[in-house]
């Protein structure tokens, strides 16, 4: 089969609470281990196991074997380390027989979505979800120290291993957060019994979860038949926007925004792009750091080099920040903006009419647009909505680089009393350029980033999103916005 992992069914608990072995309970014509074993047979796996107590007995066929663990009353650890010494495969896929809603689907993208040779484990909030997870095999000699030692927690155990490099960890995405669910009593049997059959097909999101993220905002729309504009408060949801700092051997070379997820994808396609990395032979490690504050909410990755004298760092040509920003949060990277640009305090106030007819005043002056489809398009125009500078570019940051060149030229800077209109979605970037030329409200076609929104209410900017048809959400200071409520 060829894909270096083994599947192990942990099939060994007490089932205490349950009251009967949870590995002979019925489930839709199947026995909870054949269940279980049908899931894993899908991440087609070089071997198969099963992990179990000395009073089970498995009718198998000879493509899957049984070993006995080797320690009583020890917890899931005990099930974890017996695999790991029975295993011949660099890596390890354990299933709990507890976990009676995950598929075989999920498994599998679990196990694609592992770099290299390293292990992967899911977490909800700040604990990870170590019964459907892949482990090194590298990692039992840590493991069997954990037993010696009396520390037969899963979470201090993949803690370590986080911190060194063997394993990842990922956000349980929101579509999947079921599949975690333990069927630990008979009440949790009979709920899993009743959505068998009548459950939709689960939903499995590639970004683990971090994708999206919850804010407050006030809704502004405008009917056709009516004067004026009315407002409400609501949520809603942006894409997450965060920094990532990039390291090669220890040392910075660049800050990328991202949204989090498949970071050490992007780490390695950057460098890939830089001419840095030209096999996958020249990579020696990828780990996240963990040795600074903001290091361990995962937004440092740094890459070890098999021949680092080899490496051509100078010629690297995209440095998103200045050395002046940390890069290892949002907020650090905010405070460094700010040092150099003023927050905005300039009171503007735009009737939401002004605001509700930028799009087509845009659109009409986009000529390339209309052309080829295929222009982001940046425009300033004065409180009154006229258009004053409007550029266009295939890059949204080109397009408004070009807007603030024209506008310092013409000796217009500060746009302190000018709306900035562009027409794809607003990240972070284009709220600090928008910063740097004072301008106090920010509009746009599409959705801002979470750290756009955290950047326009730190900066005290009005940051509209969504503008079209009649209606805009207003993710900060909507005071700038006048409207009939």
């Amino acid at each position: 089969m060829g894909n270096g992992i083994t599947a192990v069914l942990l099939a060994g608990g007490q089932s205490t609470r349950m009251g009967a072995d949870k590995a002979f309970i019925a489930l839709g014509g199947q026995l909870a281990w054949q269940r279980q074993l049908a899931e894993l047979m899908l991440v087609n796996p070089e071997e198969m196991i099963i992990s179990a107590n000395a009073g089970q007995r498995f009718l198998i066929d000879g493509n899957v074997r049984v070993v006995r663990d080797e320690f009583d009353s020890v917890g899931p650890i005990g099930g974890l380390v017996t695999a790991l010494r029975h295993a011949r495969t660099p890596r390890v896929l354990v299933l709990g027989i507890d976990l009676l809603q995950m598929p075989g689907e999920f498994l599998r993208n679990l196990c694609a979505s592992a770099f290299l040779d390293s292990g992967l484990v899911y977490r909800s909030g700040t604990r990870f979800e170590p019964l459907a997870a892949l482990y090194p095999r590298s990692l039992l000699p840590l493991a069997e120290q954990c037993l010696r030692d009396g520390q037969l927690s899963l979470q201090g155990l993949i803690g370590s291993a986080i911190e060194d490099g063997a394993m990842q960890s990922l956000a349980v995405p929101l579509g999947a957060r079921d599949f975690f669910a333990n069927a630990n009593t008979l009440e949790d049997l009979a709920a899993i019994k009743a959505g068998d059959g009548n459950a939709e097909a689960p939903v499995i999101l590639s970004d683990a979860g971090q994708a999206a993220t919850s804010t407050a905002i006030v809704r502004c729309t405008q009917p056709e038949a009516a004067r004026g504009a009315s407002l409400t408060e609501t949520d809603d949801q942006v894409a997450t926007e965060a920094p990532l700092e990039i390291r090669v051997e220890g040392k910075s070379i660049a800050v990328v925004m991202r949204t989090p997820g498949h970071d050490e994808e992007l780490v390695l396609g950057f460098l890939i792009s830089e001419g840095v990395l030209k096999r996958p032979e020249d990579v020696f490690q990828v780990s996240h750091c963990t040795s600074q504050e903001g290091a361990r909410s995962g937004n440092v990755i740094d890459v070890m080099l098999r021949n680092p004298d080899a490496a051509e760092l100078q010629g690297l040509t995209r440095h998103v920040f200045s050395s002046s920003s940390c890069g290892i949060c949002g907020k650090a990277t905010l405070d460094s903006v700010f040092v150099n640009f003023p927050k905005v305090e300039q009171p503007l106030g735009v009737d939401a009419s002004v605001i509700f007819g930028l799009p087509s005043v845009l659109r009409a002056a986009q000529e390339t647009f209309e052309t080829t489809g295929g222009l982001h398009a940046s425009a300033v125009f004065d409180r009154s909505g006229n258009l004053l500078i409007l550029r266009e570019d295939v890059g949204r940051h080109n397009a408004l680089d070009k807007v603030l060149g024209a506008a310092f030229s013409d000796g217009l800077l500060p746009l302190n009393d000018h709306i900035l209109l562009v027409s794809g979605r607003i990240s972070f970037e284009l709220m600090q350029k928008s910063l740097a030329a004072g301008i106090p409200i920010i509009a746009g076609i599409s959705a801002p980033s979470s750290l756009a929104v955290d950047f326009a209410r730190e900066s005290r900017q009005t940051l509209c999103g969504f503008l079209r048809n009649g209606r805009m959400n207003i993710y900060a200071h909507p005071d700038r916005i006048l409207a009939e409520c």
